[in-house]
């Protein structure tokens, strides 16, 4: 099926039911609205897949009162192996033929060791910067799984150096019924509107950032939502710009798209990564809201994004008020920005695409066990396509998606193995 440039995004494949009826797959997820696990298994549903879930956080509760805290850690380990006990039970109930695991963090390798010889094929999509930061399982269990797919590209780099030689990038996407432009009401244009917004748990890096733009743009229009920024030093030139809480679900997608200008930062390095953050979630659902991105410069999100084009980006924190300056004097540049920014994620960075992607590997890897039509590839239209001369690589985005776009990361190599 292909798309004209300037119509709607391809979507999911036509009469979709008869190229995954029979096949089965069971993720591990939160349940959140706006989480990865969820949109990817939206995604599996729409596809026709027939799809189950387990969540941790129903086994593992993140609780946020002190004595339920207390509690918490008092029944931890038991907590974490009833999960398990779940986990395994229902895997032999369904016999899937995919176990697709987002991060993991309280997944036993003995628990993918005993779903593995049920047949089933076990993949991670890892989301994360550190396979360090999460608790003591994962640095084992990951090993063991079939395929591991990270959504930073340094990310194939830090589990080769633990052993991990089958894994691959794959980026992030973003979830195609929540983020996209929505008409906000009355109170939402009042609560929501700012020139620029900034969305994300607070760090040492980003707050660090925010302020040195705010000493060189007193006056600016900025909003600042998320997690974590009670941390924020009392003294802090940014205090009267922070909400002081994250944005749920819907909100978040409506706010984005209030915002004329939203600004995309990136979370340092933290221990056991040999990298901050390149790209992240945000750079799938900023655009897709239907916000002009302006994103921390680099490689990963030019080989995604075409800078000027379809995003606008900046390196130091004075290029980053002279960015934001110049997108706030110019609508029209600023508007098409927005636009281009929406038609290039539309076209193949939603999570339809990315698990067309994952299950792409799983019947190429041969151990596939269903039946299988052949996938529909889209082409990417001409007017997104980088001219001669431009640093990004605006149609990169065909690796991830089926593309004709010869960009061989992201193509999982074949294994004799299980994957």
């Amino acid at each position: 099926m292909h798309t004209p440039p300037g119509q709607a995004s391809p979507g999911p494949i036509e009469n979709t039911s008869e190229h995954y009826r029979d096949l089965r797959v069971l993720v591990v997820r939160d349940h959140w609205l706006g989480c990865t696990g969820l949109a990817a298994s939206n995604a599996l549903l729409r596809l026709g897949v027939n799809t189950n879930y387990v969540s941790e956080v129903e086994s593992v509760p993140k609780w946020t009162s002190l004595p339920l805290r207390i509690l918490g850690r008092a029944i931890r380990r038991e907590a974490v192996k009833d999960f398990n006990r779940v986990l395994v039970s229902l895997a032999r109930q369904m016999r899937p033929h995919i176990l697709l695991v987002f991060k993991g963090a309280y997944v036993f390798a003995e628990s993918l060791h005993a779903i593995r010889k049920l047949g089933t094929v076990t993949l991670n999509f890892y989301t994360d910067v550190s396979f360090h930061c999460f608790g003591p399982y994962l640095p084992n269990a990951v090993k063991q799984y079939g395929w591991v797919f990270t959504s930073k590209s340094f990310g194939v780099r830090d589990l080769k150096g633990m052993g991990v030689t089958a894994c691959s990038y794959l980026p992030h996407g973003f979830d195609s019924d929540l983020h996209r432009p929505r008409v906000p009401s009355p109170r939402e244009s009042d609560e929501y509107a700012a020139d620029v917004a900034f969305f994300g748990s607070w760090s040492p890096g980003k707050a660090r950032t925010l302020e040195e733009l705010i000493l060189l743009r007193p006056s600016l229009d900025l909003r600042i939502w998320g997690d974590r920024w009670e941390r924020l030093d009392r003294g802090s030139p940014l205090q009267r710009f922070v909400k002081f809480r994250a944005l749920p679900g819907v909100d978040y997608a409506t706010a984005i798209g209030c915002s004329k200008i939203a600004l995309c930062l990136l979370h340092e390095a933290v221990a056991g990564a040999s990298s901050g953050d390149l790209i992240t979630t945000r750079t799938f659902e900023f655009p897709a809201c239907g916000s002009a991105m302006l994103h921390k410069r680099t490689a990963d999100l030019l080989e995604i994004f075409t800078e000027d084009v379809n995003c606008a980006c900046f390196d130091s924190t004075e290029e980053l008020a002279a960015k934001i300056d110049a997108l706030l004097k110019d609508p029209e540049r600023r508007e098409s920005i927005a636009r281009k920014g929406r038609e290039l994620v539309e076209y193949g960075h939603s999570w339809d695409h990315r698990v067309r992607t994952i299950l792409d590997h799983y019947y190429a890897s041969g151990t596939a066990t269903c039946s299988y039509l052949r996938h529909t590839t889209v082409t990417s239209p001409s007017s997104r396509q980088p001219g001669k001369g431009q640093r990004g690589r605006g149609a990169a985005h065909g690796r991830a998606t089926g593309c004709p776009v010869p960009l061989p990361r992201y193509r999982p190599r074949r294994r004799n193995r299980e994957m």
